[in-house]
């Protein structure tokens, strides 16, 4: 019999742990990943993709720092590197990156680009 406990601990056993959307935007300042910053100059790196919540909150910061210093976003397709080695939940996370970008009016075209440029299926070492 499938119950909630059951369903809740098996991503964990698996070695899954999803990051709340509050302890990301904490890590993100505490590591100086802010908008203020040309982030277009820099290379983040995302060692475990995951479902995309760092990589969703990342491009929102990318994306405002771009405006924010007026670089066109097409620029910044070196300015993150994500990695995942479960090929199912990379493609999850270039999906929620795609709807971020999209969200956030770049266009589809553009989105799916990028997305698929900063996530990459294996393992970053």
């Amino acid at each position: 019999m499938v119950t909630l406990e059951s369903t809740l601990a098996a991503p964990r056993e698996a070695g899954v742990v999803y990051t709340k959307p509050w302890m990301v935007d904490l890590v993100l300042d505490l590591a100086g990943y802010l908008p203020e910053k040309r982030l277009s100059d820099l290379v983040a790196l995302e060692p475990s993709a995951g479902d995309g919540a760092f990589l969703s909150a990342m491009v929102k910061r990318l994306v405002d720092s771009c405006e924010r210093h007026g670089i066109p976003l097409s620029q910044a397709g070196n300015a993150l590197q994500a990695f995942e080695i479960d090929p199912a939940a990379a493609e999850r996370a270039v999906e929620v990156v795609r709807a971020t970008l999209v969200a956030l009016k770049v266009p589809a075209t553009t989105a799916i680009a990028l997305a698929r440029q900063w996530i990459k299926v294996g393992d970053f070492l």
